[in-house]
This record gives structure tokens, sequence and C-alpha cells, in this order.
């Protein structure tokens, strides 16, 4: 990708030095992108699919999971599947210090919203 293109992709939805991945990538999902607005997230997901070939979707894309940028590189999408509204999403019953990951627990891409 040209510099001067992904200057533009870094200014629109990475604009902050902490949102990037190694220089050349974006370490955000769609929905804090899309400032969690369901109607853009649905374009988004829509365009996915009309597109040729096989859609590869992270997981969490389809519930609109959250980022949580205080970890480091590409762990900051790689929190704990929420299934639920329930402690920890769902995703365990240990204690929140046992978990391997935290689980995004405040803001809008709390696993309770």
């Amino acid at each position: 990708m040209p510099d001067a293109d992904r200057a533009e992709v870094f200014a629109a939805i990475a604009p902050d030095e902490d949102m990037r991945l190694y220089g050349r990538g974006v370490r955000r999902r769609m929905a804090p992108i899309l400032g969690n607005d369901p109607a853009r997230l649905g374009m988004v997901h829509g365009l996915l699919l009309a597109l040729p070939g096989t859609p590869v979707p992270r997981y969490g894309e389809e519930i609109g999971m959250g980022d949580d940028l205080a970890l480091e590189e590409r762990m900051s999408i790689r929190t704990p599947m929420q299934w639920s509204r329930a402690a920890n999403g769902g995703f365990s019953t240990a204690p929140a210090d046992r978990l391997i990951r935290p689980v995004i627990d405040n803001g809008d891409d709390a696993y309770d919203r």
C-alpha cells in the first residue's frame, strides 16, 4: 500500500499511534471504529458478505465486540468472547484475575452492554 494511502486510512480509523500495529496495520475492531453505530455495522457486514470470495470476520465482530487498547499489540482484539452479560462475559466462571486475558468490562464495549 502506498504511504499516502496508508496515511489516509490511519487518519480515518486509527488516528492515535496506539491504534496501529507495527506501523503498517490497525489493531482495532469494527464496532469501535464505526462508533458502535448499528446501522453502520450492518452496512459493513452486508458489504463484506456481498464481496466476491469467502468472508473471514474475526470472532466477535458479529456481535459488535470492542477492543482493549490497553493490551499490547494484537492482544487488543484477542480478548475473551462475550457470550452473555454474566460475569466475565459468560466466557469463564474463573475469578477475573485468573483469566489469561481480561474481558472488556468498561466503556461502550463492555460485555454487559
